[in-house]
């Protein structure tokens, strides 16, 4: 996680700065703790700084219970899941070229 790109969007919060950030695979490598803290600063980012935290995340990436179950994201917090299923599944819905 790059803790760096927090830091300055939560300083600038109620400046006319970004109020997003992006991260590709936050969650690779991490152990199951650090990914649940991960996602926990993510998202009290989002609630009290009002930043919009978009990442992507395999699945094989996300966190885990005890008993190796999925945690997965709530209903709220996915706006696209992509996948290998055709057009509807691209980002941008558009033919593979």
């Amino acid at each position: 996680m790059c803790v760096v790109d927090l830091a300055i969007l939560r300083t600038y919060a109620s400046e006319r700065f970004y109020h997003f950030v992006y991260h590709d695979g936050i969650l690779e490598g991490l152990d199951v703790r650090k990914r649940k803290l991960v996602l926990q600063v993510l998202r009290e980012t989002a609630k009290k700084y009002g930043v919009q935290c978009i990442i992507s995340v395999i699945d094989s990436d996300l966190p885990r219970t005890e008993d190796d179950a999925k945690i997965p994201f709530g209903a709220d917090e996915i706006i696209l899941e992509l996948n290998d299923s055709g057009p509807q599944g691209r980002l941008f819905r558009m033919r593979e070229f």
